[in-house]
């Protein structure tokens, strides 16, 4: 299996000729779950849908509640699945060239339904695992305190939390190869890649944190430009990893 190094000069390899290609699929997707905050025409958008939604409950202010159900629905039938059409693009681009267009893979690939069911599914999953380590600190600061038992505890469900969330880190992939897969089996498949692999997903992320540092420092806007770079190294350990579970998967998947 090759290594972080040789992975990361692969991606670079493989970038060459498709990197702004993949720089405009990643903001395009980066953008989406901040459509409230961009603005056309000099309005923004937000302050339409305060007032839409203000006018449709007959409030006199900002219905927030209504705002917030408004994102939770939008996350979930748009952000989530175009998620999943990225990576669908860099696995494409991983062995081809893929298209702008890859982004809405979720919406005709006949199984959109099933995809916002595994990406909601994983999204709770995930939340559950970080809502011990957020009420532990919540409560830390409510009491004003700086007990270090309970900043112990707080740190020790954080690591348990990372632990779950990489259990889940090639679920997309899962997901962008074989849309149609039942729940179930793609949260098993996802947690057969991962199994004795989280630590190796885990230097692979942090190693691109210099780069993210460096990219912060240039107002944050830098940070997007090392997104394809990482993204298409995500890729290439995806299909290291499946592969070496199943030598028959080592050509792309048929809807590739």
């Amino acid at each position: 299996m090759a290594n972080i190094s040789e992975l990361k000069l692969h991606a670079q390899e493989q970038l060459r000729g498709k990197y702004w290609l993949g720089f405009l699929v990643c903001l395009i997707v980066g953008l989406i779950p901040n459509v409230g905050t961009v603005t056309v025409g000099g309005i923004d958008i937000n302050v339409n849908i305060n007032i839409a939604v203000t006018r449709l409950t007959g409030g006199g202010g900002i219905a927030w509640p209504y705002l917030l159900l408004l994102g939770l629905v939008f996350q979930l039938l748009i952000t989530l699945p175009t998620t999943v059409g990225r990576d669908y693009y860099f696995l494409r681009a991983s062995t081809s060239v893929g298209k702008v267009s890859d982004i809405l893979f979720a919406f005709g690939s006949g199984a959109y339904l099933n995809i916002i069911l595994v990406m909601a599914i994983k999204q709770i999953i995930i939340l559950a695992a970080f809502a011990p380590a957020i009420l532990v600190l919540t409560f830390t600061a409510a009491i004003s305190s700086t007990n270090i038992f309970l900043l112990l505890i707080a740190v020790a469900f954080v690591i348990f939390a990372l632990w779950v969330n990489y259990c889940f880190r090639m679920l997309h992939f899962v997901l962008a190869e074989s849309p149609k897969m039942p729940l179930r089996s793609v949260l098993s498949k996802s947690l057969e890649i991962s199994r004795e692999r989280r630590w190796l997903m885990f230097k692979l992320d942090f190693s691109f944190i210099g780069w993210y540092l460096l990219g912060a420092l240039a107002c944050g806007v830098g940070v997007l430009f090392v997104v394809p770079y990482h993204s298409a190294t995500v890729v290439l350990l995806y299909l290291e990893l499946r592969n070496s579970d199943d030598p028959n998967l080592a050509q792309p998947a048929n809807n590739l």
